[in-house]
């Protein structure tokens, strides 16, 4: 039995020396076996609970299924994996940013074209955000901030939006099959500093010229669209800090090329 001299007892030389070497050797095998670079893809969909309040709760567990029904396949055929179901959120991982990039777009136009043959208020519209970093992963229980990110990233997001952290347009903006645009640069809970997000763009967006040359306007009325196509050269320039990013992008309407980055260039 353990006595009042034993537990006043100095601790024995080398004791803590052998407890920092364990916590070195458990740190070892986390980072090793537990943390991963993982993208994260988060899906929310607008107007549910007015939709609960006004159609009830049967009737909005139906549109709900029927929204799981038509994102948790884009998911999977896109090499995601479903992490978490949250009433009307989904949050997805993926192996690499241009999947999750790849299922979010898919996730869009799955929906679209649902939302064209269906009642305007039978429609689903859902914001998505993607993030990546390296997180702990145990089995389906994923904690991180990469995680927590792209969370906010979402929360930023608008009705069939899709906003990307800057990490994730820097791993996909040599694909030949996306597309994005600089969104902003916006404030979230938890960082110093500002987020600088891109907008992917996953429906086509015809641009055309005004006869003045200086406004450019999309085109809405599909009978409308301009017959002969227009070739138009779109140069995009942003600054990080002391430096000038240009990039470009060759468009004919109807058509869209990546967004590529071409230069940078210091400035004072």
């Amino acid at each position: 039995m353990e006595t009042e001299k034993d537990k006043n007892a100095e601790p024995k030389p080398g004791k803590m020396e052998d407890i920092f070497r364990e916590r070195v050797r458990l740190d070892k095998i986390i980072q090793e076996q537990y943390r991963k670079k993982t993208t994260i893809l988060f899906s929310d969909v607008c107007g549910f609970t007015q939709y609960m309040d006004k159609k009830g709760d049967i009737s909005g567990c139906a549109w709900i299924q029927k929204h799981h029904d038509i994102v948790l396949p884009a998911i999977e055929k896109n090499g995601g994996k479903v992490l978490a179901i949250m009433g009307d959120g989904i949050m997805a991982s993926f192996s690499t940013d241009l999947s999750a990039v790849k299922a979010a777009v898919a996730i869009q136009k799955d929906l679209h074209a649902y939302n064209e043959k269906t009642d305007p208020d039978e429609e689903i519209h859902v914001k998505i955000g993607i993030n990546s970093g390296n997180i702990l992963v145990d089995g389906d229980s994923i904690m991180g901030d990469a995680v927590n990110v792209a969370s906010r990233i979402q929360g930023q997001a608008g009705p069939d939006k899709i906003l990307v952290a800057k990490c994730v347009y820097d791993e996909v903006r040599g694909s030949e099959d996306i597309l994005c645009r600089v969104h902003d640069k916006v404030p979230v809970k938890g960082k110093f500093e500002p987020l600088e997000l891109y907008r992917v763009i996953w429906q086509e967006e015809d641009i055309v010229l005004s006869a003045e040359g200086r406004v450019r306007s999309r085109e809405i009325d599909t009978e409308k669209r301009i017959k002969t196509p227009i070739k138009m050269l779109q140069i995009e320039i942003t600054q990080e800090e002391d430096r000038l990013r240009i990039s470009a992008d060759e468009q004919i309407s109807g058509e869209a090329m990546t967004l590529r980055h071409y230069e940078e260039i210091p400035v004072s």
